[in-house]
């Protein structure tokens, strides 16, 4: 009987841990180096409620793991998007487009 409970407790301990943690792969189109990774990541990593931000510039794409009950996809992609890079369907901030460093701009 013992046994049955140390085994229930560890489910819920373990149910009460995943709740409300999410994980979300964004399209980052626009990024083009290091530096432009290194922005996101961090500005990111700020906002209440995200947990980890791992980017693959080559793919151009970044895994997000979140707590969906501080923060949303909509929020995280807003919050790329006020830093100048297209997240997903969102368009980058024209205004903060034009204060990226040169490297970081979408070549034409």
């Amino acid at each position: 009987m013992k046994f049955r409970s140390i085994i229930f407790a560890c489910f819920l301990f373990l149910g009460v841990i995943g709740c409300g943690e999410s994980h979300a792969e964004v399209s980052l189109p626009t990024i083009m180096c290091g530096m432009c990774e290194q922005t996101i990541k961090s500005s990111l990593n700020d906002l209440d409620g995200i947990k980890n931000v791992k980017i693959d510039l080559e793919n151009k794409v970044g895994a997000i793991t979140f707590d969906n009950q501080k923060v949303d996809l909509d929020g995280i992609e807003k919050a790329i998007a006020t830093l100048g890079y297209q997240a997903n369907d969102t368009k980058a901030d024209p205004a903060a487009y034009e204060t990226l460093p040169k490297c970081c701009k979408v070549s034409s």
